[in-house]
């Protein structure tokens, strides 16, 4: 009995409180129990070879058991590993998709704001090329003329001017300070 208490008593409240891996324990226990009921039987009956190896096959026995035990433990925590695992990259998945999401979004509002941006300086363009005396009109009144006006952006601070006057025929080249949609403002402004 003192021997039960030992070894199976302590299996038994474990098992009883949910840890699984406790019922290897107590089939361990119970083949070292076996062994040593061999080994007490083989005194009874004066067997040599059960006193001898009796205790010898539950010790055998017993480390059976507990391999298999632990190996089962291996293989829970290895399956729990992959759970944890599979979890987390749910996880991960999830926020990727929400910063995707983010990011797709200010893409389409930095799109939206270079549209604007793109269209304001097409308009200027337009104010721009309407306040430019046209290419015809110049090389009316001066035949051998010809305007080379390539803007560094869209729309440039530089203009040309002409007017004329009676037979008088003045022409201006200017260039204001800045470039793009500021510098052009100031070329419709002088």
């Amino acid at each position: 009995i003192g021997i039960f208490i030992v070894v199976l008593f302590p299996s038994i409240i474990i098992l009883k409180k949910g840890f699984q891996p406790s019922k290897y324990f107590l089939v361990a226990n119970l083949m070292l129990l076996f062994g040593l009921a061999l080994t007490i039987i083989g005194n009874v009956i004066q067997s040599h070879l059960m006193m001898q190896y009796g205790t010898f096959i539950g010790v055998i026995l017993e480390i059976i058991v507990l391999s298999i035990g632990i190996g089962a433990r291996v293989y829970l925590l290895k399956e729990e590993k992959e759970k944890a695992l599979k979890n987390a990259l749910l996880v991960l998945e999830e926020k990727v998709r929400e910063r995707t999401s983010e990011v797709v979004k200010q893409k389409e509002i930095v799109e939206e704001k270079n549209q604007e941006i793109s269209d304001s300086i097409q308009y200027a363009l337009r104010i721009q090329t309407a306040i430019l005396p046209p290419p015809k009109v110049v090389q009316h009144y001066l035949e051998n003329s010809f305007i080379l006006y390539k803007p560094k952006d869209i729309v440039a601070g530089d203009f040309y001017w002409m007017e004329t006057v009676d037979k008088l025929i003045l022409f201006a080249a200017c260039d204001c300070t800045g470039h793009g949609v500021p510098g052009a403002m100031v070329s419709v402004v002088c």
